[in-house]
């Protein structure tokens, strides 16, 4: 029978079903989801102490901007530039 959405496909017969296999499915044992929640658990892991860093180092240039501010200097630009 034709599909309704697209008549140039076939979607099956009236009260009918058809049932495909993904043949490139792997069905992973408990001993390779152990070990994908291993890899990622680290890549969280590695992932917190880049941010930690990160927030430290936004702390430290915050502090250091305080003690030492930028001395900002503002020159008129001439009227020939």
């Amino acid at each position: 029978m034709a599909c309704a959405g697209n008549r140039a496909e076939l979607c099956g017969g009236g009260n009918r079903i058809q049932v495909y296999q993904d043949a490139t499915w792997i069905n992973p044992t408990a001993d390779d989801l152990a070990a994908f929640l291993q890899q990622y658990h680290d890549i969280l892991a590695q992932s917190k102490l880049a941010i930690d860093k990160y927030t430290q180092d936004i702390k430290n240039l915050q502090a250091a901007l305080t003690r030492n501010p930028p001395v900002r200097k503002f020159k008129r630009q001439s009227q020939t530039e």
